[in-house]
């Protein structure tokens, strides 16, 4: 008989509202050094791009342009501890489940950027991760490139990091 190694996700309550509530707008996740933000961020992200919720995300941080600075490879170590790699196409800016078409890209924005586009280049999206949130210089540019999204008929979130 062969055994099946089984693998169980541990939510911290204050974590909860990130798997449960489904009519919340804006998720702030906060806490110091060594807080669980980031363990609980990547685990959140690869079990909802498995899962058979939409979820099209974009992940970045204010003012950076290398994905090598983002949460990707933290995701992608999520990824593997479940075994869920050869299930997901994974590219060197994003995170694609093929059966689904949930998705996660790993975007670098730059200030020109969001006066550019605005989001209109992501249409379909509904989530906005952003790393380091408290670096954006503008509460307001944030939220109205936010609502920029469009993507109709499902829950739209950003979380704010």
């Amino acid at each position: 008989m062969i055994a099946t190694e089984k693998r169980q996700v541990v939510v911290p309550s204050v974590f909860a509202p990130l798997y449960e509530d489904q009519e919340s707008d804006i998720y702030l996740i906060t806490g110091g050094r060594y807080s669980a933000k980031t363990h609980n961020l990547k685990q959140y992200l690869a079990i909802s791009v498995i899962g058979p919720t939409y979820f099209r995300a974009i992940c970045t941080r204010y003012n950076f342009g290398s994905i090598r600075d983002s949460i990707k490879s933290a995701v992608e170590e999520t990824i593997d501890q479940f075994r869920w790699r050869k299930l997901l196409d994974v590219q060197r800016d994003r995170i694609v489940n093929p059966a689904n078409g949930n998705c996660i890209v790993f975007k670098g924005l730059k200030k020109s950027e969001l006066q550019q586009q605005k989001g209109k280049a992501y249409q379909g999206f509904n989530v906005l991760v952003v790393e380091e949130a408290q670096e954006w210089s503008s509460e307001l540019e944030l939220f109205d490139w936010y609502r920029s999204f469009r993507c109709e008929h499902v829950h739209h979130r950003a979380i704010l990091v």
